[in-house]
C-alpha cells in the first residue's frame, strides 16, 4: 500500500477511530467534535461553508478510494462522512456543552436511522458520493432542528 493509500485510510476512518470494535460511526463522530468546535469558533460563517462544500467534494473522492482500498462498500471503518455530517450539524450553532450534544445525539439518530429522504440517499447513491450524501441529509435536518431550538 502507497503513502497515500495509508493517508486516505487515515483520514476516512477519522484517524483510525472508524477502526473502533464497537459503534464506529459514533466513536468517529466524537472525534470530530472538537474540529467543529474550532471551525465554529475560528472561521468565519462564508469560510466554514466553503470548508463544508470542499469537505463534500474530497470526501467523496476520499470515501471512494477508502471503499476499494477496504474491499466493502460502505464499510463501516469509513467515518469521514460523519465528520462532514456532524460539521454540517453545527454549522453556526452556539458554541455550549448543550447545543454540541443535542447536535450529537440527533445527528446520530438521523444517520442510524436513515428516515425519509436519508434513506432513499443511502440506497440510491454511487460509491463515494453515496456515502457522504446520506450523512450530508442526515446534517441539514438536524442543522434545522437546531436553528429552530437555538
Amino acid at each position: 500500500m502507497s503513502l497515500s493509500e495509508k493517508f486516505n485510510l487515515f483520514l476516512s476512518t477519522g484517524f483510525y477511530s472508524g477502526y473502533s470494535p464497537y459503534f464506529p460511526g459514533t466513536v468517529g463522530t466524537i472525534v470530530a467534535i472538537p474540529f467543529a468546535i474550532f471551525f465554529n469558533e475560528f472561521l468565519s460563517p462564508a469560510l466554514y461553508l466553503s470548508l463544508i462544500i470542499f469537505l463534500i467534494c474530497y470526501g467523496s473522492f476520499l470515501c471512494w478510494d477508502a471503499e476499494r482500498l477496504l474491499c466493502k462498500k460502505d464499510a463501516k471503518e469509513i467515518v469521514f462522512d460523519e465528520w462532514i455530517g456532524y460539521f454540517i450539524s453545527t454549522f453556526t450553532v452556539p458554541v455550549t456543552l448543550k447545543t454540541y450534544f443535542m447536535a450529537f445525539i440527533l445527528f446520530r439518530i438521523f444517520d442510524i436511522w436513515k428516515p425519509f429522504p436519508i434513506k432513499i440517499i443511502d440506497e440510491k447513491g454511487g460509491r463515494g458520493i453515496g456515502v457522504v450524501l446520506d450523512d450530508v441529509a442526515a446534517g441539514i435536518i438536524t442543522l434545522i432542528i437546531m436553528k429552530i431550538f437555538f
